[in-house]
């Protein structure tokens, strides 16, 4: 697997600082999934507890950046496939609407994603399931 590029890295940054401030403990980081699928953290959940694997997606004002959210929700499914036990938090850079927001709620109510947040924001895709 390569290694986050500069921007991914700071995005896994300070979603991991947003994350401890809100009460998640980080217990490890770029942590091997069912199948093999490597996320960027592992922490415990302020309010569910238990662990969960937290994907980090980051981009800037250029809209190429966003495909970067099929590819985890492809891995999302993926570890559904596979039986992965400990639930799943998204963590983005930006609020998506058309097609990507779409998939998003459709991963979220099919329970593969079962959280979805935004850097900077209050505003949830949908409530959390552990």
């Amino acid at each position: 697997m390569n290694r986050p590029k500069p921007a991914g890295l700071l995005g896994e940054q300070t979603a991991e600082w947003v994350l401890v401030r809100e009460g998640w403990q980080i217990i490890d980081r770029q942590v091997r999934a069912a199948g093999g699928h490597v996320l960027d953290l592992l922490g415990v959940h302020p309010v569910y507890g238990g662990e969960w694997l937290v994907e980090v997606k980051v981009w800037g004002p250029e809209p190429s950046g966003r495909d970067t959210i099929k590819k985890a929700i492809a891995d999302a499914y993926d570890l559904q496939q596979l039986a992965e036990t400990r639930p799943l938090l998204l963590v983005m850079s930006h609020r998506l609407e058309g097609l990507h927001g779409d998939m998003l709620r459709r991963a979220l109510r099919a329970g593969a994603i079962n959280e979805v947040r935004i850097i900077g924001s209050t505003e949830h895709y949908g409530e959390a399931r552990p």
